[in-house]
């Protein structure tokens, strides 16, 4: 199989010439599959690389093709074919299809909540818990004062763009910090 002898071929996980994306190898790939759940979400598949929010699968089985998924889905639906197989992408260099030239969230950043309505501190305990912030309940409308709130110095903006699936709502209060300003997690 062209995995099992390109892996057995490296010394540690490999960026690609992007410099934004990396093919794991060794306790890097055993770690992310394990921190994504990869395995109880997608037991026939192993994750070999990862582009922002972005997975690079591999089925696990010779000649099967690479795919991407975004991190926040994971749903066999939503695969987008990167090659017929790893052989032929590892031949083409692991280029990476025309959707690469999108703007990535990047893998960590600061994580902000700005542009809460004043009084809205319902909305404010909803992102709360949506972070799993440990923000003191009686502190939340005096934060509503003060924003824009950093709520995480160091996240993963493709993990709080997933949790958004189940409250579209918070989309527009959530942000991501880069390069001084701020960009929404989920447009």
């Amino acid at each position: 199989m062209a995995y099992q002898q390109w892996l057995a071929d490296q010394q540690g996980s490999v960026w690609l010439a992007d410099d934004a994306t990396v093919l794991y190898v060794g306790a890097d790939l055993q770690e992310r599959n394990t921190t994504y759940g990869i395995q109880a979400s997608l037991p026939q598949y192993l994750m070999i690389g990862q582009e922002g929010d972005r997975a690079y699968l591999l089925e696990a089985r010779a000649g099967a093709p690479v795919h991407s998924v975004d991190l926040g889905s994971l749903m066999v639906e939503d695969f987008r074919l990167v090659s017929p197989d790893f052989a032929t992408w590892q031949q083409g260099g692991f280029a990476l299809p025309p959707e690469k030239a999108a703007s990535p969230l990047p893998m960590r950043a600061p994580i902000y909540v700005d542009g809460v309505p004043a009084g809205d501190v319902a909305a404010l305990g909803r992102i709360r818990k949506l972070l799993n912030a440990q923000w003191p309940m009686g502190q939340l409308r005096a934060m509503l004062a003060a924003q824009p709130i950093l709520a995480e110095a160091s996240g993963f903006p493709f993990r709080i763009r997933g949790a958004l699936a189940s409250e579209p709502a918070l989309a527009s209060y959530l942000f991501y910090g880069k390069g001084g300003k701020l960009k929404r997690i989920r447009p």
